[in-house]
């Protein structure tokens, strides 16, 4: 889970330089984390996004980022509050 906010971060700058295939890449590798460390709903908005750039339907992923950032949020923090 640590590294899902790098991942996130990747995001943000490939989306925002449209860099397509590095946002591919990222939320492939949150759709696993996602999987793997038992956040389902990681998994369903990462598998979404990566259909629309599949697609080249930019205004999907472009919703989706925000979602993806929250959830990511969540996840991190819950992960704190379980460590602590």
């Amino acid at each position: 889970i640590a590294g899902m906010p790098a991942r996130m971060e990747e995001i943000r700058t490939a989306h925002a330089q449209q860099d397509w295939p590095q946002v591919a890449r990222a939320v492939h590798d949150i759709k696993g984390m996602g999987g793997g460390f038992g956040y389902p709903q990681l998994t369903k908005i990462a598998a979404t996004m990566e259909r629309a750039i599949k697609g080249k339907n930019y205004e999907v992923l472009t919703k989706h980022v925000e979602e993806l950032e929250s959830l990511i949020s969540e996840a991190t923090a819950d992960a704190r509050v379980e460590a602590a």
